[in-house]
């Protein structure tokens, strides 16, 4: 259930849900974006919708915030699984919002997420960062998400994840959000 939610995620960021999925018959063949068909690969321009021009993700970003849960190394392990599959470069955010407002990331493969299933915790560590509930923090976040040419990221987390991730997205960060309980 979890990796049919990451496919239907990354859907929602250009790609069409029968590529990922290739016995199941899908109605609509192009992403909602103008000018983005299913055959489109990930850098390529995607278009306009209305005013607001459409960047190409190339690279997607995954964090874990809060406290740990059971599940969240699988949820990483199917986002990195997922996203490598469609083409995209993954990047792991370590230790939550703390780790992205310093900069703590590292690009994942599928190597760097086989055998975590059975682990807990995640092995991107979790914390909660109490600068990141100021402006400035925020400000601070998404500017180095922009520093690092992260176009999309991926929180798993709880309720101070998604609001995290919210602010993040009202500065233009495209935001996907997978509960972590």
């Amino acid at each position: 259930m979890r990796r049919l939610r990451v496919v239907m995620a990354l859907d929602r960021v250009g790609h069409s849900l029968s590529d990922a999925m290739p016995g199941l018959e899908a109605t609509q063949k192009t992403s909602p974006v103008i000018g983005h068909s299913a055959a489109d690969t990930p850098g390529q321009f995607r278009g306009w919708i209305g005013e607001k021009f459409v960047m190409a993700i190339k690279k997607i970003a995954v964090l874990t915030s809060g406290g740990d849960a059971p599940g969240m190394n699988a949820a990483v392990r199917a986002i990195v699984r997922a996203g490598i599959s469609k083409g995209y470069r993954m990047m792991g955010i370590q230790r939550g919002y703390n780790g992205l407002i310093n900069g703590e990331c590292y690009e994942m493969n599928v190597r760097s997420v086989s055998e975590i299933i059975h682990r807990g915790g995640t092995i991107l560590y979790t914390a909660r960062c109490l600068e990141f509930k100021t402006k400035e923090g925020q400000d601070r976040g998404a500017a180095k998400c922009r520093e690092l040419g992260i176009d999309a990221l991926v929180v798993i987390g709880g309720d101070g994840s998604y609001r995290g991730a919210r602010e993040l997205a009202h500065r233009g960060i495209p935001m996907i959000g997978l509960p972590g309980t």
